[in-house]
C-alpha cells in the first residue's frame, strides 16, 4: 500500500513527534472504518457517481468529531495542519470504500482495521524515530539516547529515507522467514524420500 504511495504523505510530513503519529493515526482510523462499514451495509445501493462523495461526507463528519478533541493539544493541531481535513478525503479510505461494498460488514471491518493497524504500525515507527533523533524526546519526555541533536530530522525528506529503511528491513525480515519455512519444508520432503 505505501509502495504505492497512498499514505506516504500522511507518514512523512507531519509525522515529526509519537504525539503528531498517534494523532495521525486516530484521525484515519476515524475516516476510514465508518466508511468502510457503512459502505459494507450499504452495498451496491447507491449509484455509483455517488458513492464517492456519500463516503467523502461521512469521512468528513467522523474526522471533525475525532479532530475536537485536538483542541486540547494546540502544538499536535499545528504540526498536523492540513492533514487533519486531508484525512478525510485520503485516497486510501476512499478506494477502501468503493472495494468494500460487496464484503459482508464484519470482512470490511476486518480488513479496515488491518489496514489501519499498518498504516498506524508505520507512522508511529517513523515519527518516534525522528522525534528520538531530532529533539532526543520520546512522547515529549526526555530520552537522550544519543549526545547530538539532528536538526534535519524534521525535514520531510528524511522521512523518506527513514521509510526506506523500515521498507528494506521489513523485506528482509519477511525474505529471512519465508526462507527458513521453504527450507523446513524441503528438509521434511527429503526425510519422506529417506524413510
Amino acid at each position: 500500500m505505501f509502495a504505492l504511495g497512498i499514505g506516504l504523505p500522511f507518514v512523512i510530513a507531519p509525522s515529526v513527534s509519537l504525539k503528531n503519529g498517534v494523532a495521525i493515526s486516530i484521525l484515519f482510523l476515524a475516516a476510514t472504518l465508518p466508511c468502510v462499514v457503512i459502505a459494507a451495509f450499504v452495498g451496491k445501493k447507491p449509484p455509483v457517481l455517488a458513492r464517492m462523495p456519500l463516503y467523502a461526507l461521512i469521512s468528513i463528519v467522523f474526522v471533525t468529531l475525532a479532530a475536537v478533541p485536538l483542541g486540547r493539544w494546540p502544538s499536535i493541531r499545528a504540526d498536523l495542519g492540513i492533514y487533519i481535513p486531508l484525512t478525510a478525503v485520503n485516497t486510501l479510505m476512499l478506494e477502501m470504500a468503493a472495494r468494500h461494498p460487496a464484503k459482508s460488514p464484519l470482512s470490511a471491518l476486518r480488513a479496515s482495521l488491518v489496514n489501519w493497524a499498518g498504516f498506524a504500525v508505520v507512522a508511529c515507527s517513523v515519527s518516534a524515530v525522528r522525534e528520538l533523533l531530532g529533539n532526543r524526546t520520546l512522547w515529549e519526555a526526555p530520552a537522550a539516547l544519543l549526545p547530538i541533536r539532528f536538526t534535519g530530522v524534521s525535514l520531510p525528506f528524511f522521512g523518506f529515507i527513514l521509510l526506506g529503511f523500515f521498507a528494506a528491513l521489513f523485506r528482509n525480515i519477511d525474505r529471512a522467514f519465508k526462507g527458513s519455512l521453504i527450507r523446513e519444508r524441503e528438509m521434511k520432503i527429503e526425510e519422506e524420500r529417506g524413510a
